[in-house]
Protein backbone atom coordinates (compact mmCIF):
# COMPACT_ATOMS: atom_id res chain seq x y z
CA UNK A 1 0.00 0.00 0.00
CA UNK A 2 1.27 3.32 -0.73
CA UNK A 3 2.69 5.48 2.33
CA UNK A 4 1.02 8.62 3.26
CA UNK A 5 4.01 10.57 2.94
CA UNK A 6 4.82 9.37 -0.58
CA UNK A 7 1.48 10.66 -1.69
CA UNK A 8 2.33 13.93 0.01
CA UNK A 9 5.17 14.22 -1.93
CA UNK A 10 3.89 13.11 -5.16
CA UNK A 11 1.33 15.77 -4.63
CA UNK A 12 4.24 18.69 -3.62
CA UNK A 13 6.37 17.44 -6.74
CA UNK A 14 3.16 17.83 -8.99
CA UNK A 15 2.85 21.50 -7.49
CA UNK A 16 5.73 22.59 -8.99
CA UNK A 17 6.04 20.46 -12.07
CA UNK A 18 4.37 23.13 -14.85
CA UNK A 19 5.15 23.54 -18.24
CA UNK A 20 8.06 25.72 -18.96
CA UNK A 21 5.36 28.00 -21.42
CA UNK A 22 3.35 28.71 -18.62
CA UNK A 23 6.53 29.53 -17.22
CA UNK A 24 7.47 31.81 -18.81
CA UNK A 25 4.01 33.47 -19.35
CA UNK A 26 4.03 33.59 -15.51
CA UNK A 27 7.58 35.49 -15.51
CA UNK A 28 6.02 37.58 -17.96
CA UNK A 29 2.87 38.33 -16.27
CA UNK A 30 4.33 38.25 -12.90
CA UNK A 31 7.07 40.07 -12.92
CA UNK A 32 8.27 43.20 -14.99
CA UNK A 33 6.31 42.89 -18.37
CA UNK A 34 8.52 43.10 -20.44
CA UNK A 35 11.35 40.99 -19.25
CA UNK A 36 11.13 37.48 -21.48
CA UNK A 37 12.15 33.91 -19.90
CA UNK A 38 14.63 33.87 -22.60
CA UNK A 39 16.79 37.02 -21.41
CA UNK A 40 17.49 35.66 -18.37
CA UNK A 41 21.85 35.08 -18.68
CA UNK A 42 22.07 31.79 -15.44
CA UNK A 43 25.04 30.68 -14.22
CA UNK A 44 25.77 27.82 -11.71
CA UNK A 45 28.62 26.82 -9.62
CA UNK A 46 28.71 23.70 -7.69
CA UNK A 47 30.20 20.34 -6.91
CA UNK A 48 28.66 16.83 -8.28
CA UNK A 49 25.03 17.40 -8.02
CA UNK A 50 25.67 20.61 -10.90
CA UNK A 51 27.41 18.12 -12.75
CA UNK A 52 24.83 15.69 -12.60
CA UNK A 53 26.94 12.58 -11.05
CA UNK A 54 24.67 9.74 -10.82
CA UNK A 55 22.51 10.62 -14.13
CA UNK A 56 22.86 8.45 -17.31
CA UNK A 57 25.84 10.12 -19.12
CA UNK A 58 24.36 10.31 -22.32
CA UNK A 59 21.32 12.64 -20.68
CA UNK A 60 23.56 14.42 -17.89
CA UNK A 61 23.72 17.73 -19.59
CA UNK A 62 20.32 18.40 -20.18
CA UNK A 63 18.73 16.45 -17.15
CA UNK A 64 20.59 18.46 -14.76
CA UNK A 65 18.85 21.48 -12.61
CA UNK A 66 20.96 23.84 -14.35
CA UNK A 67 20.72 22.08 -18.15
CA UNK A 68 16.17 22.23 -17.11
CA UNK A 69 16.75 25.88 -17.31
CA UNK A 70 17.50 25.49 -21.13
CA UNK A 71 18.94 28.51 -21.84
CA UNK A 72 21.88 28.83 -24.74
CA UNK A 73 23.60 31.40 -22.11
CA UNK A 74 23.21 29.12 -19.30
CA UNK A 75 26.79 28.35 -17.69
CA UNK A 76 27.65 25.81 -15.09
CA UNK A 77 31.31 25.59 -13.34
CA UNK A 78 30.65 22.22 -11.47
CA UNK A 79 33.94 20.59 -10.10
CA UNK A 80 33.74 21.48 -6.09
CA UNK A 81 31.69 20.74 -3.46
CA UNK A 82 33.02 23.70 -1.47
CA UNK A 83 33.20 27.10 -2.65
CA UNK A 84 37.19 27.60 -2.29
CA UNK A 85 38.04 26.62 -5.69
CA UNK A 86 35.74 29.31 -7.12
CA UNK A 87 36.29 31.42 -4.57
CA UNK A 88 40.31 31.10 -5.36
CA UNK A 89 39.40 31.32 -8.96
CA UNK A 90 36.66 33.31 -10.14
CA UNK A 91 37.94 35.77 -12.59
CA UNK A 92 39.50 32.33 -14.11
CA UNK A 93 36.09 30.38 -14.16
CA UNK A 94 34.22 33.02 -15.91
CA UNK A 95 36.03 35.52 -17.87
CA UNK A 96 35.98 38.89 -18.03
CA UNK A 97 33.35 39.22 -20.76
CA UNK A 98 30.15 37.57 -19.08
CA UNK A 99 27.48 38.96 -17.67
CA UNK A 100 24.77 36.80 -15.57
CA UNK A 101 21.28 37.72 -13.98
CA UNK A 102 20.62 34.95 -11.80
CA UNK A 103 23.69 33.01 -9.65
CA UNK A 104 22.82 29.35 -8.35
CA UNK A 105 25.38 28.07 -5.93
CA UNK A 106 25.24 24.88 -4.59
CA UNK A 107 28.06 24.07 -2.04
CA UNK A 108 27.55 21.75 1.29
CA UNK A 109 27.07 23.93 4.32
CA UNK A 110 29.99 22.84 6.08
CA UNK A 111 31.99 25.99 5.29
CA UNK A 112 34.87 26.75 8.06
CA UNK A 113 36.91 29.17 6.51
CA UNK A 114 35.27 31.98 5.32
CA UNK A 115 35.40 30.86 1.58
CA UNK A 116 31.42 30.92 0.91
CA UNK A 117 31.24 34.70 2.45
CA UNK A 118 34.13 35.49 -0.11
CA UNK A 119 32.58 33.89 -2.92
CA UNK A 120 29.22 35.33 -2.93
CA UNK A 121 30.95 39.38 -1.87
CA UNK A 122 33.11 38.75 -5.41
CA UNK A 123 30.13 37.77 -7.28
CA UNK A 124 28.01 40.42 -5.68
CA UNK A 125 30.66 43.14 -6.24
CA UNK A 126 31.25 41.77 -9.48
CA UNK A 127 27.08 41.66 -10.81
CA UNK A 128 25.83 44.03 -8.44
CA UNK A 129 22.05 43.39 -9.66
CA UNK A 130 21.77 39.64 -10.13
CA UNK A 131 19.77 37.12 -8.41
CA UNK A 132 21.58 35.20 -6.09
CA UNK A 133 20.51 31.98 -5.24
CA UNK A 134 22.03 29.35 -2.47
CA UNK A 135 20.83 25.81 -2.69
CA UNK A 136 20.44 24.62 0.90
CA UNK A 137 19.47 20.75 1.07
CA UNK A 138 20.79 18.21 2.58
CA UNK A 139 20.87 14.29 1.68
CA UNK A 140 19.59 10.99 2.99
CA UNK A 141 22.99 9.49 3.23
CA UNK A 142 24.26 12.16 6.44
CA UNK A 143 21.67 9.91 8.18
CA UNK A 144 23.17 6.73 10.14
CA UNK A 145 21.39 4.29 11.93
CA UNK A 146 22.49 3.87 15.61
CA UNK A 147 21.15 0.12 16.30
CA UNK A 148 23.70 -1.53 13.83
CA UNK A 149 26.85 0.33 14.71
CA UNK A 150 25.79 3.77 12.87
CA UNK A 151 25.29 1.73 9.50
CA UNK A 152 25.35 4.41 6.75
CA UNK A 153 21.79 5.36 5.54
CA UNK A 154 22.86 4.10 2.03
CA UNK A 155 23.71 0.76 3.04
CA UNK A 156 20.94 0.19 5.60
CA UNK A 157 18.46 1.24 2.69
CA UNK A 158 20.65 -1.36 0.04
CA UNK A 159 19.97 -4.15 2.68
CA UNK A 160 16.23 -3.40 2.97
CA UNK A 161 15.16 -2.57 -0.14
CA UNK A 162 13.29 -4.45 -3.16
CA UNK A 163 16.40 -4.57 -5.85
CA UNK A 164 14.16 -5.21 -8.53
CA UNK A 165 12.46 -1.67 -7.83
CA UNK A 166 14.87 1.40 -8.25
CA UNK A 167 11.95 3.68 -6.81
CA UNK A 168 12.84 5.08 -3.68
CA UNK A 169 10.96 2.31 -1.19
CA UNK A 170 9.60 4.70 1.87
CA UNK A 171 9.14 1.50 3.67
CA UNK A 172 12.13 0.72 4.02
CA UNK A 173 11.98 2.91 7.24
CA UNK A 174 8.88 1.27 8.19
CA UNK A 175 9.45 0.19 12.08
CA UNK A 176 12.85 2.05 12.63
CA UNK A 177 12.35 4.67 15.62
CA UNK A 178 13.19 8.62 15.25
CA UNK A 179 16.09 7.77 18.04
CA UNK A 180 17.71 4.96 15.97
CA UNK A 181 18.62 7.67 13.46
CA UNK A 182 21.48 9.61 14.03
CA UNK A 183 22.48 13.30 11.51
CA UNK A 184 25.42 15.47 11.01
CA UNK A 185 24.02 18.28 10.93
CA UNK A 186 25.74 21.52 9.23
CA UNK A 187 24.88 25.15 10.35
CA UNK A 188 22.37 26.46 7.87
CA UNK A 189 23.49 29.60 9.30
CA UNK A 190 26.45 29.95 7.02
CA UNK A 191 24.35 30.36 4.34
CA UNK A 192 21.74 32.48 5.71
CA UNK A 193 24.09 34.48 6.66
CA UNK A 194 25.41 34.99 4.04
CA UNK A 195 22.29 36.01 1.85
CA UNK A 196 21.21 37.95 4.42
CA UNK A 197 24.68 40.25 4.32
CA UNK A 198 24.24 40.05 0.45
CA UNK A 199 21.06 40.67 -0.45
CA UNK A 200 20.75 36.56 -1.74
CA UNK A 201 17.73 34.38 -1.59
CA UNK A 202 17.89 31.16 0.15
CA UNK A 203 16.08 27.71 -1.09
CA UNK A 204 16.05 25.50 1.48
CA UNK A 205 14.76 21.72 1.98
CA UNK A 206 13.11 21.40 5.33
CA UNK A 207 14.76 20.59 8.45
CA UNK A 208 15.31 17.04 9.22
CA UNK A 209 15.72 17.56 13.55
CA UNK A 210 11.99 17.04 14.47
CA UNK A 211 10.76 14.62 12.15
CA UNK A 212 13.77 12.90 9.97
CA UNK A 213 11.97 9.77 9.22
CA UNK A 214 9.17 11.51 7.70
CA UNK A 215 11.43 13.65 6.36
CA UNK A 216 13.43 11.53 4.49
CA UNK A 217 10.28 9.55 3.37
CA UNK A 218 8.94 12.73 1.69
CA UNK A 219 12.21 13.66 0.05
CA UNK A 220 13.65 10.62 -0.68
CA UNK A 221 12.21 10.05 -4.08
CA UNK A 222 14.50 13.22 -5.14
CA UNK A 223 17.69 11.02 -5.15
CA UNK A 224 19.20 8.19 -6.47
CA UNK A 225 20.51 4.56 -5.19
CA UNK A 226 24.00 6.42 -3.52
CA UNK A 227 21.27 8.64 -1.74
CA UNK A 228 23.61 11.67 -2.05
CA UNK A 229 23.18 12.93 -5.76
CA UNK A 230 19.46 13.86 -7.16
CA UNK A 231 17.96 11.75 -9.73
CA UNK A 232 15.68 13.14 -12.88
CA UNK A 233 12.95 13.89 -10.06
CA UNK A 234 15.15 15.89 -7.85
CA UNK A 235 16.74 17.92 -10.71
CA UNK A 236 13.29 18.72 -11.89
CA UNK A 237 12.46 19.59 -8.57
CA UNK A 238 15.35 22.53 -7.62
CA UNK A 239 14.62 23.77 -11.43
CA UNK A 240 10.75 24.04 -10.68
CA UNK A 241 11.72 25.84 -7.19
CA UNK A 242 14.17 28.13 -8.99
CA UNK A 243 11.58 29.16 -11.12
CA UNK A 244 9.01 29.93 -8.70
CA UNK A 245 11.32 31.42 -7.10
CA UNK A 246 11.92 33.75 -10.12
CA UNK A 247 8.57 33.85 -10.78
CA UNK A 248 7.44 35.96 -7.74
CA UNK A 249 10.54 38.62 -8.40
CA UNK A 250 9.51 41.88 -10.28
CA UNK A 251 13.33 41.75 -11.84
CA UNK A 252 14.83 44.12 -14.31
CA UNK A 253 17.65 42.49 -16.31
CA UNK A 254 18.56 46.03 -18.24
CA UNK A 255 19.62 46.46 -14.95
CA UNK A 256 22.50 44.16 -15.22
CA UNK A 257 26.06 45.54 -15.03
CA UNK A 258 29.29 44.84 -14.19
CA UNK A 259 32.15 46.31 -11.92
CA UNK A 260 35.23 45.51 -12.04
CA UNK A 261 36.70 42.14 -10.50
CA UNK A 262 37.72 42.70 -6.65
CA UNK A 263 40.33 40.07 -6.88
CA UNK A 264 42.47 38.72 -9.87
CA UNK A 265 43.62 35.04 -10.05
CA UNK A 266 45.49 32.82 -12.88
CA UNK A 267 44.28 29.29 -12.78
CA UNK A 268 45.01 26.33 -15.09
CA UNK A 269 43.76 22.63 -14.91
CA UNK A 270 45.07 20.83 -17.56
CA UNK A 271 43.87 17.24 -15.83
CA UNK A 272 40.90 16.83 -18.44
CA UNK A 273 41.97 18.45 -21.66
CA UNK A 274 45.85 18.76 -21.62
CA UNK A 275 45.82 22.02 -22.76
CA UNK A 276 49.13 23.50 -20.46
CA UNK A 277 49.91 27.11 -21.38
CA UNK A 278 52.37 26.79 -18.31
CA UNK A 279 56.43 27.78 -19.09
CA UNK A 280 57.95 24.51 -17.84
CA UNK A 281 61.17 22.17 -18.79
CA UNK A 282 58.72 19.42 -18.41
CA UNK A 283 56.05 18.46 -21.06
CA UNK A 284 52.41 17.59 -21.06
CA UNK A 285 51.58 13.67 -20.64
CA UNK A 286 48.67 11.50 -20.94
CA UNK A 287 47.86 9.19 -18.31
CA UNK A 288 45.15 6.70 -17.13
CA UNK A 289 43.19 6.62 -14.26
CA UNK A 290 41.15 3.29 -13.43
CA UNK A 291 37.24 3.65 -14.82
CA UNK A 292 38.12 7.00 -15.98
CA UNK A 293 39.21 8.58 -19.47
CA UNK A 294 42.30 9.53 -20.40
CA UNK A 295 43.78 12.20 -17.88
CA UNK A 296 47.17 14.42 -18.59
CA UNK A 297 49.71 15.85 -16.56
CA UNK A 298 53.23 17.16 -16.09
CA UNK A 299 55.16 14.81 -14.62
CA UNK A 300 58.16 15.90 -12.53
CA UNK A 301 60.67 12.91 -12.64
CA UNK A 302 64.30 14.52 -12.79
CA UNK A 303 64.83 17.13 -9.54
CA UNK A 304 65.63 19.86 -11.60
CA UNK A 305 62.10 20.27 -12.71
CA UNK A 306 60.93 23.76 -13.17
CA UNK A 307 57.44 25.84 -13.55
CA UNK A 308 57.75 29.57 -14.12
CA UNK A 309 54.90 31.78 -12.90
CA UNK A 310 54.02 35.29 -12.83
CA UNK A 311 52.52 37.09 -10.57
CA UNK A 312 50.58 40.32 -12.65
CA UNK A 313 49.12 41.76 -9.34
CA UNK A 314 50.39 44.99 -8.94
CA UNK A 315 51.85 44.95 -5.78
CA UNK A 316 50.35 42.53 -4.55
CA UNK A 317 51.08 39.18 -2.78
CA UNK A 318 49.84 36.48 -4.67
CA UNK A 319 49.61 32.62 -2.99
CA UNK A 320 50.11 29.57 -5.01
CA UNK A 321 48.20 26.31 -4.64
CA UNK A 322 49.35 22.96 -6.61
CA UNK A 323 46.92 20.37 -8.42
CA UNK A 324 48.42 16.99 -8.18
CA UNK A 325 47.58 13.51 -8.08
CA UNK A 326 47.67 11.80 -4.82
CA UNK A 327 46.90 7.63 -4.53
CA UNK A 328 46.10 5.16 -1.00
CA UNK A 329 46.63 3.47 0.84
CA UNK A 330 49.64 2.51 -1.25
CA UNK A 331 52.12 5.09 -2.65
CA UNK A 332 52.28 4.98 -6.60
CA UNK A 333 54.27 8.34 -6.90
CA UNK A 334 57.10 9.52 -5.04
CA UNK A 335 55.62 10.24 -1.43
CA UNK A 336 57.05 13.50 -0.63
CA UNK A 337 58.62 16.11 -2.74
CA UNK A 338 59.95 19.56 -1.59
CA UNK A 339 58.40 22.86 -3.63
CA UNK A 340 59.86 25.62 -3.81
CA UNK A 341 59.37 29.13 -4.83
CA UNK A 342 62.19 31.76 -5.80
CA UNK A 343 61.25 35.00 -6.66
CA UNK A 344 63.32 36.52 -9.27
CA UNK A 345 65.69 38.03 -6.95
CA UNK A 346 66.69 34.72 -5.78
CA UNK A 347 64.81 34.56 -2.38
CA UNK A 348 62.80 31.56 -1.23
CA UNK A 349 59.05 32.88 -0.07
CA UNK A 350 57.65 29.32 0.13
CA UNK A 351 59.02 25.95 1.11
CA UNK A 352 56.36 22.99 1.17
CA UNK A 353 55.87 19.64 1.50
CA UNK A 354 53.47 17.85 -0.81
CA UNK A 355 52.53 14.31 -0.01
CA UNK A 356 51.01 12.10 -2.79
CA UNK A 357 50.09 9.30 -0.55
CA UNK A 358 46.54 9.88 0.93
CA UNK A 359 45.77 8.83 4.61
CA UNK A 360 43.17 6.41 4.71
CA UNK A 361 41.99 3.95 7.21
CA UNK A 362 39.42 1.11 6.41
CA UNK A 363 40.04 1.59 2.82
CA UNK A 364 41.90 -1.98 1.13
CA UNK A 365 40.81 -0.71 -2.33
CA UNK A 366 43.25 1.80 -4.84
CA UNK A 367 42.48 5.49 -4.36
CA UNK A 368 43.47 7.97 -7.05
CA UNK A 369 42.44 11.26 -6.82
CA UNK A 370 43.22 14.89 -7.76
CA UNK A 371 44.29 17.02 -4.35
CA UNK A 372 45.53 20.88 -4.15
CA UNK A 373 47.43 22.04 -1.60
CA UNK A 374 48.41 25.56 -0.84
CA UNK A 375 52.34 25.57 -1.24
CA UNK A 376 52.91 29.62 0.04
CA UNK A 377 53.20 33.19 -0.94
CA UNK A 378 54.49 34.28 -4.58
CA UNK A 379 56.22 37.83 -4.40
CA UNK A 380 54.84 40.30 -7.37
CA UNK A 381 56.71 39.95 -11.07
CA UNK A 382 58.55 36.08 -11.77
CA UNK A 383 59.06 33.42 -10.00
CA UNK A 384 59.80 30.00 -10.39
CA UNK A 385 58.48 27.03 -8.82
CA UNK A 386 61.15 24.22 -8.02
CA UNK A 387 60.41 20.03 -7.24
CA UNK A 388 62.84 18.12 -5.38
CA UNK A 389 62.08 14.53 -4.25
CA UNK A 390 63.00 13.88 -0.95
CA UNK A 391 61.89 10.13 -0.93
CA UNK A 392 64.42 8.73 -3.00
CA UNK A 393 64.50 4.59 -2.13
CA UNK A 394 63.89 2.22 -3.89
CA UNK A 395 60.73 -0.02 -3.41
CA UNK A 396 58.86 -2.33 -5.13
CA UNK A 397 56.57 0.08 -6.50
CA UNK A 398 54.49 0.77 -10.19
CA UNK A 399 56.82 2.70 -12.59
CA UNK A 400 54.75 5.81 -11.60
CA UNK A 401 56.47 5.80 -7.99
CA UNK A 402 59.56 7.73 -9.45
CA UNK A 403 57.40 10.47 -10.41
CA UNK A 404 55.00 13.13 -9.72
CA UNK A 405 52.60 14.27 -11.06
CA UNK A 406 51.22 17.83 -11.73
CA UNK A 407 47.26 18.76 -13.28
CA UNK A 408 46.91 22.11 -12.57
CA UNK A 409 47.71 25.43 -10.47
CA UNK A 410 45.96 28.17 -8.91
CA UNK A 411 47.66 31.78 -8.45
CA UNK A 412 45.20 34.15 -6.61
CA UNK A 413 44.91 37.12 -5.22
CA UNK A 414 42.86 34.80 -2.10
CA UNK A 415 43.96 32.25 0.26
CA UNK A 416 41.53 29.54 2.50
CA UNK A 417 42.76 26.17 4.27
CA UNK A 418 45.53 24.35 3.48
CA UNK A 419 43.54 22.07 1.31
CA UNK A 420 41.64 23.01 -1.48
CA UNK A 421 38.56 20.59 -2.04
CA UNK A 422 37.52 19.86 -6.02
CA UNK A 423 36.06 16.89 -7.63
CA UNK A 424 38.00 16.88 -11.08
Amino acid sequence: MTSLPFVFLLATLASFVVAKESVRRGLQENGNPNWKWDDLRFVTFGGSRTCGVGLPEDIREDATFSGLLNHADNKSVCGSSMPEYPALCLHSLIGEDSIYDVIVLEFLRADKDGAMFDLTRHLRTRFPHAIIIYLDYWFPNEFSYIPEDNKSFRQYYEEHRDPSNDDFQTEVLDGTNEEDWAHQFYDRGVLQEAADEFNAFVLAFPEVESHPIETVQQFGTLFGNDMEHFNRRGHAWIRDKIIELLSSLNYDNSRSVTNPFPSMDYCEIFYTNGLCTLRTNMTIKPFQVEGASKKYALEVRTGQDTIDIYNTFGQDTAYLYLSYMATGPEAHYTPKTLVQVFNDSGHSTANYVIDSQLQLHDVDEHVEVVVNYKIGPVSPGESTVRFTFLDTEEKQQPESSGMLRIVGLILSQNQFSEQVISDF
